[in-house]
This record gives C-alpha cells, sequence and structure tokens, in this order.
C-alpha cells in the first residue's frame, strides 16, 4: 500500500508517510488499544497537544466484518475526519463475498475503497525449472501465500543455504533464485545479501512446522517481495 501511495510510480510519489504499527506481524490479530492510539499519534505526531501537525491523510487496509459505525476505531475515524484529516479504510477483507463491508469503513465520514476484479487482469503461475525436487509450475494465489507474480516468473532455483552473513553459499544465486532457510539473521539480511549477488528472486524455506516468518525490517537496503 505504502508503494502505490507514494513509491516513485505511485499515486504521490515523494509524500512523507508516517507508519503506525497496530497489528501482529506473526498472526491477522491487531490490538483494539494500538488502533486508538495511533489514531491519536496520527493527530498529535509530536505529543505536544497541539493538532497542528497532524497528517493530512490516515490510511487502514483492515476492518472488522460487518463492524458498527459506533465501533471504538469507527469513532476514532469519524474524530479525526472532523478535525480536517480525510481517513481512507478498505471496505472489508473478506475476499469476493458480497455484504461482507467493515468497520471503519462504514462510518460515514470515512473514505470505504473496494477492489473489483477487473475482466482484463491476469494471473501468472511462478514457473521453476531446476532442482528437479521443487521444478513445476505454481500457482499465484492465497492457496501457497505467496504475494503476486508481476509479469510472469520463470528460473533456476539453487540452494544456498542459511544465507547469513559469514555464512558461505552453497552455490551462486547469480542470475538465479535464491532458497534460503529460515533462521538464524533477520529475513531482509538474507535478501539483501542475495540480491547483492546478483540472484533474480529469492524464496525462504520453512525448515520447521510453525515456523512463521516475521517482517520486521532487521537490516539490509532492498524492496522485496515474499514468494
Amino acid at each position: 500500500m505504502s508503494d502505490i501511495i507514494g513509491g516513485s510510480s505511485g499515486v504521490a510519489p515523494g509524500v512523507k508517510f508516517y507508519a503506525c504499527k497496530a497489528c501482529s506481524a506473526v498472526s491477522t490479530a491487531c490490538s483494539g488499544v494500538a488502533l486508538l492510539e495511533a489514531m491519536d499519534f496520527a493527530l498529535d505526531p509530536n505529543g505536544d497537544g497541539d493538532i497542528s501537525d497532524a497528517v493530512d491523510v490516515i490510511n487502514m487496509s483492515l476492518g472488522l466484518s460487518y463492524g458498527q459505525r459506533e465501533d471504538d476505531l469507527s469513532q476514532a475515524s469519524a474524530n479525526a475526519v472532523r478535525l480536517g484529516v480525510i481517513v481512507v479504510a478498505s471496505a472489508g477483507n473478506a475476499a469476493d463475498r458480497p455484504y461482507i463491508a467493515g468497520s471503519p469503513s462504514v462510518t460515514p465520514e470515512v473514505l470505504s475503497v473496494a477492489q473489483t476484479q477487473m475482466p482484463s487482469a491476469k494471473r501468472f503461475p511462478l514457473v521453476v525449472n531446476s532442482p528437479a525436487v521443487v521444478a513445476g509450475q505454481y500457482p499465484n494465489n492465497e492457496n501457497v501465500g505467496w504475494a503476486p507474480v508481476v509479469n510472469g516468473f520463470t528460473g533456476d532455483v539453487v540452494y544456498v543455504g542459511r544465507g547469513c552473513e559469514g555464512d558461505a553459499y552453497l552455490a551462486s544465486p547469480a542470475g538465479k533464485i535464491a532458497l534460503i532457510d529460515r533462521g538464524g539473521c533477520n529475513v531482509s539480511l538474507k535478501v539483501d545479501r542475495a540480491a547483492k549477488a546478483g540472484a533474480i528472486g529469492v524464496l525462504i524455506g520453512l525448515v520447521a512446522a510453525g515456523d512463521p516468518i516475521s517482517f520486521a525490517f532487521g537490516g539490509g537496503t532492498r524492496l522485496w517481495t515474499r514468494w
């Protein structure tokens, strides 16, 4: 969302961002208290009680299905609008099921945004040529948990090991997709190192059951996509 809004090809390149973290990095849970605290921060970033430094726009890609305008976050959103801030929220996150709108988007003061699949939209698979153990065509959908594959993605996969600084690569990832084990150091460091070594993509292997990936920034300089 940040890239769509303010990336180099976004709708408002050069915009200044405040990122307010209110949801868990390893689950779908969002703290109701943290959401309200984030709204307060957006209205008064320096905490001096003067809202002259409030943000211009609050964007939330979240919501509670079948939520009400009386919900606490709905009320906080309405208050922000009354104080001159534009508040935008996703209409819902319940996929293509009809009539499931969420709060705070149902609040009259809030701009509710929905997405519609276009007839001209294309779905690109991930095609892995080698090694044979993982070769094949993988669908780009929610069942495999991969982010969108843009303009198709075809390449050879090489297993490089854990991929942390100080670990010798088991194979060169140059011009290939690096398959890297989870663990030992931050994912962002693994990806940054692989990119500097010439990898055209990165696959992170979960090496143990229940081993979720945290996408907290831990170093590195690359903007990257999870597959």
